[in-house]
């Protein structure tokens, strides 16, 4: 369960997020199993984690406000602040623009895709949906372009789809190991 804690607020130029808080469902007495390890939320439980990139404040208000009652929602205003989020946070979905300074949505998905492996699942909307073309760098990774104005369900229905794909894929990932200390030799 995720409770808002307040109302989207910018930390960075052009970053804004919305404060939460989430709690966990665990089993037994102090959310502990018999062998004392805490359980880990059901997958049903957890809600999927969204950036949102338009360089349209209107826009990223709107959709914040559509998504912020299913999913994890960061915002971001432009593409190199949302290429830098997306390379320190786990996204399970991206939606962005196609028109924007410096990159187009397509060339954001490239760029993406050269940063994280496996990438977001990634939607994209688009007031000019006949410029996106499949021979563009980074179109054949967007899941869905859907043209502007968008039907609000549709989009929100589509990313819950994909944003349960993506928990599932982040709640099965294998864990990088971590280093072991040797100890230092003299």
């Amino acid at each position: 369960m995720f409770i808002a804690l307040g109302k989207p607020r910018e930390t960075k130029p052009g970053l804004w997020v919305t404060p939460t808080v989430s709690f966990l469902k665990h089993a037994g007495a102090g959310g502990q199993t018999p062998a004392g390890r805490v359980n880990k939320a059901p997958v049903s439980d957890v809600r999927p984690r969204v950036l949102i990139l338009d360089d349209d404040p209107g826009v990223l208000e709107s959709l914040e406000l559509l998504l912020g009652d299913e999913c994890d929602v960061t915002v971001s205003d432009a593409p190199t602040r949302a290429l830098d989020l997306a390379t320190r946070l786990p996204f399970d979905v991206v939606v962005t623009d196609f028109r924007m300074p410096l990159m187009n949505g397509a060339e954001f998905a490239a760029a993406l895709k050269a940063r994280i492996n496996p990438t977001p699942y990634l939607l994209m909307l688009t007031g000019t949906p006949n410029d996106v073309k499949a021979s563009m760098p980074g179109a054949q990774d967007l899941v869905m372009v859907l043209a502007k104005p968008f039907d609000p369900e549709r989009l929100l229905r589509m990313v819950l789809q994909v944003g349960r794909l993506g928990v599932n894929r982040r709640s099965t990932a294998t864990p990088l190991p971590q280093p072991v200390d040797v100890g230092s030799r003299s």
